[in-house]
């Protein structure tokens, strides 16, 4: 009996893979690093609305950053956020180093995620509404709860999120981007499935 050969489906709905994004960052050096892009070209840090890509990548490392850059993937996303921070006591010259983590299943801008003052956005905390301040605002909480008064010297971040791209055109600019411009950091992001073969954890 010979073998049937399916036949092309035109309107056949390909889905998107789901991809692990990340990016990486230490907030202090990232601030500088932009500021100063902008101060050298006249423009008050305070005011300005726009960072070149090549600025935002030298200051943030990961495909996260380049998808969120680029518009490749949607700009609501569920994140999760770990912060390292190395603080110091102003009064005793004491240090610690913790770690802070940070995840809401709402969808939203990396800017509310992070604190953004002006929204006014409401998450599920359970089984009630809560406004949400964001991680800055969390993470200084946090650091008041310890006993002392610290300041923070360092915070390396790594902010995730899983996510299709817009499309398979946004893919291809993503991996486009991503290949003319190798110094921009991690490789391509693995996809969920291909990072359970491999045994990453997801």
């Amino acid at each position: 009996m010979s073998k049937r050969n399916k036949k092309y489906n035109p309107k056949q709905i390909v889905k998107q893979k789901v991809h692990k994004f990340q990016m990486f960052w230490e907030v202090n050096e990232a601030k500088r690093i932009i500021e100063m892009h902008h101060l050298l070209n006249g423009v008050d840090p305070q005011e300005s609305t726009h960072t070149p890509l090549h600025v935002w990548m030298k200051a943030h490392k990961g495909d996260l950053s380049l998808a969120l850059k680029t518009q490749t993937i949607p700009a609501e996303q569920s994140f999760h956020i770990v912060s390292r921070v190395h603080a110091k006591n102003k009064e005793t010259g004491e240090t610690v180093d913790v770690e802070f983590q940070l995840a809401t299943a709402t969808v939203m801008h990396l800017w509310q995620f992070l604190g953004d003052e002006d929204a006014d956005l409401y998450v599920e905390d359970g089984g009630f509404k809560k406004k949400w301040l964001g991680f800055n605002h969390e993470l200084e909480k946090y650091l008041e709860s310890i006993e002392g008064d610290f300041e923070i010297v360092t915070n390396h971040c790594c902010l995730t999120c899983f996510s299709t791209f817009k499309s398979f055109r946004h893919e291809l600019e993503f991996k486009s981007v991503k290949l003319m411009n190798p110094e921009f950091g991690l490789g391509m992001s693995a996809s969920v499935t291909e990072a359970k073969a491999k045994g990453v954890g997801v």
